[in-house]
């Protein structure tokens, strides 16, 4: 299956948001609004299937959407 997902998120302003662990691999927390509930639905569906990730900046650098409030 080559289904691919594009959607709107950002990275929260917390220290666990990207937590590193002993063995040099990663976990990563994203915030994702209301607007992309189709998304969401479809991540779900890919819970344990290892993922080919790209990550692409939107907006002004240092500019940081409010969770509800994406444009």
């Amino acid at each position: 299956m080559s289904e691919s997902i594009v959607m709107l998120a950002s990275i929260p302003p917390i220290m666990t948001a990207l937590k590193v662990d002993g063995s040099g691999g990663a976990r990563l927390q994203l915030d994702i609004p209301d607007s992309e509930t189709e998304a969401i639905k479809a991540l779900l569906d890919m819970r344990g299937a290892e993922l080919v990730v790209t990550v692409q900046r939107r907006g002004q650098q240092g500019e940081t959407p409010k969770r509800g409030k994406w444009k």
